[in-house]
């Protein structure tokens, strides 16, 4: 694909009407940073330094952020067994990839919901 259509940057990228943060672009690729404040579906924008537009039609949607409602017990050891309640928590995908607590990676997802998240510390 031309997704910079001959030209050498990428200057600005919309998705769904908000600004986004180009991370890296070519002409077969682009990772850019949702930004904040979106909602519902839409187009993503990508300009390039050029003045080219490439228009990807309602290929996004934004979802509901994420809230952590509770975790107990909040205090515990390696091995403790923790639950973490809230909503949305997957995020709008399908599982829940990597848990971390206090800075250090779970040992183990034992279960999981978009409102119930249990793990091994």
């Amino acid at each position: 694909t031309n997704l910079l259509g001959g030209a050498d940057a990428v200057e600005f990228i919309s998705i769904v009407n908000v600004s986004a943060l180009v991370l890296a672009a070519s002409n077969t690729f682009i990772v850019a940073s949702a930004g904040t404040g979106g909602s519902g579906s839409g187009d993503i924008i990508i300009t390039a330094d050029s003045g080219a537009r490439t228009t990807i039609e309602d290929a996004f949607s934004y979802t509901n952020a994420s809230s952590i409602t509770s975790v107990r017990p909040f205090i515990g050891q390696l091995g403790t067994r923790v639950t973490i309640s809230g909503i949305q928590l997957r995020g709008g995908g399908d599982r829940i990839e990597d848990v971390f607590l206090a800075g250090a990676l779970v040992s183990q997802i034992l279960a999981q919901s978009d409102t119930e998240l249990v793990v091994a510390a």
